[in-house]
Formats: C-alpha cells, sequence, structure tokens
C-alpha cells in the first residue's frame, strides 16, 4: 500500500474529493483535517470503510486503497462566539482592578509627603469600635471621643526609683501615665518581650537631694492599667551629632502575633485578670477537645454567630481585663533616617489574610509577610505595633464549665 493516498469522504449531504491520508501518521491526523472540513470535532467522528471503524492511535487492520470512499458520521458544533466582555486574568490586571475585583478596602492617595499620616489611618481604621462610632456620627469630636477610650493612657506604677551613688538616700514613689509601650533596642535586644523589659528597669540620670548633684538612679516600673489597644513604638531611630541626622537602628527585633503582658504588671492588676484568663485557657482546651472529636460525632447545623465577652473591666471602659493581645496593624518605615523614607500600613483583615496599604497601592499579603518586618535591611521595618484586644469566645451554654 502507497505511504501516501487521496481518498474520498462522503458527510450526510456532503463529498469531499481527494482528502490526503499518510499512513505513517496516526489516524488521529487524518480526523484533524476532517475536523478542519467540517467543523466536526474528532471525539465525535465515526469514519467507517470496508473492513471496520477508523480508530484514533492506530490503523489496525484497515486496508485503504487510493480513491476509495470513507463514511463519516458527526454532528459538527457551532462554533463559540468571542465573549462580548473578554476575560480579564490577574497578571494583566492593574493595581486598582486588582483591588477592585479582591474586594479590598480603598487606599488613599499621597497628597505630598503624607504617607505617615496614610498609614496611620488605615491602622485606626483596624480598629472595629472607632469605625461604629464614626457610622453613627459625623461630628469629628466622636472620633476624638472614642479615640480617647480605646487608646486611653497606660498607667506605670513606679515601684522605685533608687539612687546608685548614695546609699542613705531612700527610694522615691509615684505613678506616670504613658499613650504607649516603647521598646528599647540595644545589642542585646533581639525580641520584643526584652525591649519592653529594658523601657519599665532603665537607668536614669536626675538631680540628687542628697548629694545636691545629678546622680544615677534605677527606675523600675510595672503596669498597673492597660488599654483596650496597646500601641507599641520601636525605638529605632537616635541623632547622630556628626552626621547631624536622625539615623536609624536596622536591627532585627521580632516581634509575636500574639502579645501576653502579664509579666509586666503589677501583682494588684494580675490578681485582677486572673478570672478572664482562665476563661481564656477554657475555650481552648475546649476547642482542642473538640478538633480531637470524630467529625461524626459533631453537630452539623447552619453556622452560629460568635459572641464574646467583654474585654474591658465592668467599673473602668477602655481597659483590657485580660493582658492578652492579638496584632491588628503594623506601621512601618522603610529608609536610612527619620527624615526620609517611606511609610506603609499593613492591617491584619481576617486570620490568615494582612492588607499592606501602600499609600493608594492596596494588596494582600500573608502573616509570614508581616513577621519578615521585624528588621534587619533596608526592607520595611516595624515602628509602630498596634495590638487589639484577644477576644473571648462565648461558649455555648453547658460548654463553658
Amino acid at each position: 500500500d502507497p505511504l501516501y493516498m487521496k481518498l474520498n469522504v462522503k458527510w450526510g449531504k456532503e463529498k469531499f474529493d481527494a482528502v490526503e491520508l499518510n499512513t505513517e501518521e496516526p489516524p488521529m491526523v487524518f480526523k484533524a483535517q476532517l475536523f478542519a472540513l467540517t467543523g466536526v470535532q474528532p471525539e465525535r467522528q465515526k469514519v467507517m470503510m470496508k473492513g471496520g471503524t477508523l480508530k484514533d492511535d492506530e490503523w489496525g487492520n484497515i486496508k485503504l486503497k487510493n480513491g476509495m470512499t470513507l463514511l463519516m458520521m458527526g454532528s459538527a458544533d457551532a462554533l463559540p462566539e468571542e465573549p462580548v466582555v473578554r476575560p480579564m486574568f490577574v497578571e494583566d490586571m492593574t493595581e486598582e482592578q486588582l483591588a477592585s475585583a479582591m474586594e479590598l478596602p480603598c487606599g488613599l492617595t499621597n497628597l505630598g509627603n503624607t504617607c505617615y499620616m496614610n498609614a496611620t489611618v488605615q491602622c485606626l481604621r483596624s480598629v472595629p469600635e472607632l469605625k461604629d462610632a464614626l457610622r453613627r456620627y459625623s461630628l469629628v469630636m466622636s472620633f476624638i471621643s472614642s479615640s480617647e477610650i480605646l487608646f486611653s493612657v497606660l498607667d506605670l506604677y513606679v515601684s522605685s526609683m533608687k539612687c546608685t551613688e548614695s546609699e542613705d538616700e531612700d527610694p522615691t514613689k509615684g505613678t506616670e501615665s504613658q499613650l504607649q509601650l516603647s521598646c528599647f533596642i540595644n545589642t542585646e535586644v533581639k525580641y520584643l518581650a526584652t525591649g519592653l523589659r529594658l523601657r519599665l528597669q532603665e537607668d536614669i540620670t536626675k538631680f540628687s537631694p542628697s548629694l545636691k548633684r545629678n546622680a544615677l538612679y534605677i527606675k523600675s516600673s510595672k503596669i498597673s492599667r492597660l488599654p483596650a489597644y496597646l500601641t507599641v513604638q520601636m525605638v529605632r531611630f537616635f541623632y547622630k551629632e556628626k552626621e547631624s541626622v536622625n539615623a536609624k537602628v536596622l536591627k532585627d527585633v521580632k516581634f509575636p502575633l500574639m502579645l501576653d503582658v502579664y509579666e509586666l504588671c503589677t501583682a494588684e492588676l494580675q490578681e485582677k485578670m486572673v478570672s478572664v484568663r482562665s476563661k481564656f485557657k477554657v475555650v481552648e482546651d475546649k476547642k482542642l477537645e473538640m478538633q480531637q472529636q470524630p467529625k461524626e460525632n459533631l453537630k452539623v447545623g447552619a453556622p452560629k454567630e460568635t459572641k464574646y465577652e467583654p474585654f474591658c473591666f465592668s467599673e473602668d471602659l477602655g481597659s483590657s481585663n485580660s493582658g492578652y493581645y492579638d496584632l491588628q496593624a503594623v506601621l512601618t518605615h522603610q529608609g536610612r533616617s527619620s527624615s526620609s523614607g517611606h511609610y506603609v500600613a499593613w492591617v491584619k483583615r481576617k486570620e490568615d489574610e494582612w492588607v499592606k496599604f501602600d499609600d493608594d497601592k492596596v494588596s494582600v499579603v500573608t502573616p509570614e509577610d508581616i513577621l519578615k518586618l521585624s528588621g534587619g535591611g533596608d526592607w520595611h521595618i516595624a515602628y509602630v505595633l498596634l495590638y487589639g484586644p484577644r477576644r473571648l469566645e462565648i461558649l455555648e451554654q453547658g460548654n463553658s464549665n
């Protein structure tokens, strides 16, 4: 049999003459030619001749002769029409189109060196109580009032101010209020907790009434009142006299997604927080127990709205009654000096998803990306950490005991 031949193909009322065929190629190639002529997809073709039906991958025992006629059966599909709206792929989208498709929150246009303000506003936006207050009231004062309650003062109880140069001078005691905690950074600080402890146990120089001159004192403090939302400033800028510039400490200082400041509090505050902290342990144990149960034992029903216990002491609105916090926003700085560089906000959207607000450019990032903001190079470095209250879930009746 010749390798190349020309066959006739009859399809319904139509007939195609001199269709080329090469027996060295699989029958699928011939069917592809028939598809080009008839519009019938190869998988819908049934090609018959004397000796059998044509397969896809081999000719088998079929004997073909030049000029013979084959019969093809099968219906042609209508050619697909070009869509009215062309599909757009993620790779081809602009940042604005991507943000819209993923239902991301709005960014803020940089009006000229306003990146710090933009980033700060986006961090504040992560506080649900502030958003609710703004929806209820149109007056700016309502926003300020809510801010003062939720970001209310952090009281430090100064347990001791002892002069190290005079044994006869009695230590002094007192209280002071702060709007944030500061994390001091030196060569020893690798973790946030270490830097916070340095802030509460520091060396200061002040006038000594017994020595009648400036002397060195050790100032020891404990937290006597915690705010609902805790702001932590990473003390990364210092003044370089030689260059006359506020230089930046680039050192890597790890911070946690979940923060517990119990150890930094006074004994009195710790005692007040014990009952709520024990409830957290009950809820966590119950959830762990449910995760270990076989799926068939779990009740299946409509999802219920999660309810939470108050995070404030009943007599102190805007306080924290547990000392447990979850990181919910980070304000970062990229650059070598406080007078230059760029500020960006990173805000938690849900448990495993964060949103990066780079002025008007908005994108989704992961918790792993947030942990990379701890410093150590020229990448974005955490400058302000905003911790919100960890919410204590109310278990169904009968499950909380």
